[in-house]
């Protein structure tokens, strides 16, 4: 869930896709399931379960979604599910299980985007790359870094109030190096837009307070890491991440 990784590939040139023309976008409407899976990605982000129970309400949300007609809106809520999963596997370090699973949510996002692109399924497919860097290693990056980087800008272009996406930019940027684009100050700066969209959902708050402190505190701002690291535990307490955060702001 934490991504923590060199996606230098997926900021190679990424200014250059700011002129490139806006696709109609394809907003997914709220389905049977979705509350499951929001419920899974809340035990993901707390830090409160076990895998067996994360993968237990996976297992139901994409129970519930094989009932949707549209094999595209079915593919996106299902590909959704497998990133949550892989997402999880490689936070808490299981790499070679998430290198299983993740493809299997390359192929549905794809399907999802056959009959045209959206927003939120270019977001999905940029990050199920990003898990699969995590879980493969560079080589990934390098065969399909280019098509990530221009799915998460894709994805801001169709819509702007896409905080996910956004979110998904602000981490390209904070974790590329520097010879390939990478800049902390501007994945704060991405940062700060969504945190000025004042985010609906909790977790999407969270993620974003949390890279805010973990930005500062690579920038050697402890005091506003610090603060940032304190509201993201007021959100979940339990997270070993902003805990770890804490802790090194004080040393």
């Amino acid at each position: 869930m934490i991504h923590r990784v060199l996606l230098s590939i997926l900021l190679i040139n990424f200014a250059a896709l700011a002129d490139s023309a806006t696709l109609p976008a394809v907003p997914p409407p709220v389905v049977p399931g979705a509350e499951t899976l929001l419920q899974a990605e809340t035990m993901v982000y707390s830090e409160t379960a076990t895998t067996r129970d994360v993968e237990q309400a996976i297992r139901d949300a994409r129970s519930a979604f094989r009932t949707i007609r549209d094999p595209r809106l079915r593919a996106y809520w299902e590909a959704r599910a497998v990133l949550l999963l892989g997402s999880h596997l490689n936070h808490v370090g299981d790499t070679r299980r998430a290198a299983q699973v993740l493809p299997e949510g390359l192929d549905l996002v794809e399907e999802a985007l056959r009959g045209g692109d959206f927003s939120d399924g270019l977001r999905v497919l940029a990050d199920l790359h990003s898990q699969m860097t995590l879980a493969r290693g560079m080589l990934h990056m390098i065969r399909h870094g280019e098509t990530a980087r221009e799915a998460a800008a894709r994805a801001r272009e169709l819509d702007p109030e896409n905080i996910r996406a956004l979110i998904t930019v602000a981490g390209f940027y904070l974790n590329a190096p520097r010879i390939a684009g990478g800049d902390t100050k501007t994945g704060i700066e991405r940062l700060e837009l969504a945190l000025e969209m004042n985010p609906p959902d909790r977790n999407d708050r969270f993620m974003i307070i949390g890279w805010l402190a973990e930005a500062h505190l690579t920038l050697g701002d402890k005091a506003k890491a610090r603060g940032y690291a304190l509201e993201a535990q007021e959100i979940y307490r339990e997270s070993r991440w902003i805990r770890k955060i804490l802790q090194e702001v004080e040393r």
